[in-house]
């Protein structure tokens, strides 16, 4: 089994690169083969070696903004995954925009406020617009996802 992980939005410290470094070591362990799409300061930060099957995906377009980012996710994440024959996407920021076929995906998504409405009462108007933008992508992503994942305790 290949796993590709999109880690292209986690920042080092944050609650998302806790949770990619456990995984990441959990599944040291096993046979199953992981490659991880993130920026070159988040794969410095985790500080998990490369091995046999733990791999890292650098890209330029990952380590500069939002729209690069975008220009990653919606063009090179979705033929990358197909000419590389992976069996599973596991997305950390809880959106996509293309469902590869024969391949199955798993969503995450950490960031509950735009699923909250007193929330978002409180919000400037920035904050509004993108948390109402997230919940748009959100909800279409877990339609069409295999699997979606909400932390918890």
């Amino acid at each position: 089994m290949k796993i590709f992980i999109d880690a292209s939005n986690i920042i080092p410290e944050s609650g998302g690169a806790v949770h990619l470094k456990r995984f990441l070591i959990n599944l040291s362990q096993k046979k199953t083969i992981v490659e991880v799409a993130a920026s070159k300061l988040l794969i410095k930060s985790l500080n998990v070696k490369t091995t046999t099957n733990i791999k890292f995906y650098k890209n330029d377009y990952l380590d500069k903004n939002i729209i690069f980012r975008l220009i990653w996710k919606l063009f090179i994440f979705y033929f990358y995954l197909k000419k590389n024959n992976h069996s599973i996407a596991y997305i950390l920021n809880g959106y996509y925009f293309f469902k590869p076929k024969n391949i199955r995906v798993a969503i995450f998504i950490q960031n509950l406020l735009p699923f909250s409405k007193n929330g978002l009462k409180m919000s400037n108007i920035f904050v509004l617009i993108k948390n109402k933008i997230l919940l748009l992508l959100h909800n279409s992503s877990i339609k069409r996802s295999d699997l979606t994942i909400f932390p918890s305790r």
